[in-house]
């Protein structure tokens, strides 16, 4: 690659399934050498992973955003984050063997980490970053947990995906005791006891106002949402995206709505000022029963049901 200018505003690699890793190697190499601002590499061969060379000096480095898919990730990388990215500002990591247990960045104003769970790291991964906004997390079948420290000051919105550890969820959760808006998506099977436990958790959660429930399990009585209006009274606005909602009808007949149901809107979420719903395909008649079952304690409560093409995000 032959360039002039003495900086890339952006240098984007993707790697085919027939590359020697000598030529991506330099490819890299290269163009980490034009001190670009936005770094993204992504490999498509899933047989193997690439190895990141080193980002550069630190008098040099300019880098503000940085995303890698397919990529080994080991100590070193940890090492080039804490000490030649000083304005990084931007990390996202998809589909990456990440074998660090520390990422520090005094900059990093949000991380993304996608793993599929190949060859991840099952220690825990601490991470340190004080200017850290927005975070969004999806393991699936890894049970790595991941701690923030230093963040729970800065941190505006979180986003947990699926098949999250139960007892690694606590954790984290425990960790960002600020977060104004928290999304869950695939919270599926969720115990009894993980709720009870999930009570001290969320009692800490003073600034949440804004909740988000993605194809959730809403089968056992409603008791992910219940136990969310239940204590942590801050929230104003739900919004349940294509969730699994209990069958009202009994052998296809309606069937009169339980007490537990009836009791979803209470005073214990005084603040609670929008309802939105958003379902993909079905009927919809259960949702209205129930919205029509609780109107009294509605309020002035702005509900909306949305049909949506997809089910995804």
């Amino acid at each position: 690659m032959d360039h002039d200018a003495p900086a890339l505003e952006r240098f984007r690699l993707h790697v085919g399934v027939r590359r020697r890793d000598e030529d991506v190697h330099r490819w890299i190499r290269r163009g980490i050498k034009y001190r670009p601002a936005v770094l993204e590499i992504t490999a498509k061969n899933i047989s193997y992973m690439l190895k990141l060379p080193p980002l550069g000096p630190v008098t040099s480095c300019r880098l503000r955003r940085l995303r890698l898919c397919g990529v080994h990730l080991d100590g070193g990388f940890a090492d080039d984050l804490r000490s030649r990215c000083p304005v990084l500002e931007d990390l996202e990591l998809k589909r990456c063997y990440c074998s660090f247990q520390e990422m520090v960045s005094a900059t990093l104003r949000r991380l993304v980490i996608d793993s599929d769970g190949r060859g991840s790291s099952r220690q825990q991964l601490v991470v340190t970053a004080p200017a850290l906004a927005s975070i969004q997390l999806s393991f699936v079948g890894c049970t790595r947990s991941i701690l923030l420290n230093g963040a729970a000051g800065s941190l505006l919105h979180a986003s947990i995906g699926e098949s999250f550890p139960d007892n690694n969820l606590l954790t984290l959760l425990g960790s960002m005791r600020n977060v104004r808006t928290l999304e869950f998506w695939g919270l599926w099977n969720c115990t009894n006891e993980l709720l009870e436990d999930q009570k001290k958790v969320l009692a800490k959660l003073h600034n949440l106002t804004t909740l988000l429930l993605g194809r959730c399990n809403m089968s056992m009585e409603f008791a992910i949402l219940r136990f969310f209006l239940e204590n942590v009274p801050s929230l104003e606005k739900i919004t349940l995206h294509h969730c699994k909602c209990p069958d009202f009808r009994g052998n296809g007949v309606q069937q009169d709505l339980p007490l537990q149901y009836r009791k979803l809107i209470s005073s214990e979420s005084p603040n609670l000022n929008r309802i939105d719903i958003k379902y993909h395909d079905g009927n919809t008649s259960d949702l209205f029963g129930l919205l029509m079952s609780i109107r009294a304690k509605l309020g002035k409560n702005i509900v909306t049901l949305r049909k949506v093409k997809h089910p995804l995000k």
